[in-house]
């Protein structure tokens, strides 16, 4: 497990299998309740078949903190903005 630190203070726990010099990242994202360890069965597979397999625990789930950002839902990609 690595850590990617976001300007809030935010740190996402993150997790890179595969080949490093593969052509192709593969990005699995997790849904609500539940982290990056859902994906876990499918890293071999992919890793397998040549792909570098990128997965992170969401802000507030696993192994990642939270932050000062607001956790608001909005469209997918939109980063939370800080608080006032």
């Amino acid at each position: 497990m690595n850590a990617l630190r976001l300007p809030d203070g935010a740190r996402l726990a993150t997790y890179l299998d595969g080949p490093a010099q593969a052509p192709v990242t593969t990005v699995l994202v997790h849904g609500l309740s539940v982290t990056a360890d859902l994906w876990r069965s499918h890293v071999p597979l992919l890793a397998g078949k040549g792909m570098r397999v990128l997965r992170y625990d969401q802000r507030a789930h696993g192994y990642s903190t939270r932050g000062t950002a607001a956790l608001v839902p909005g469209p997918a990609g939109r980063r939370p903005r800080p608080p006032p």
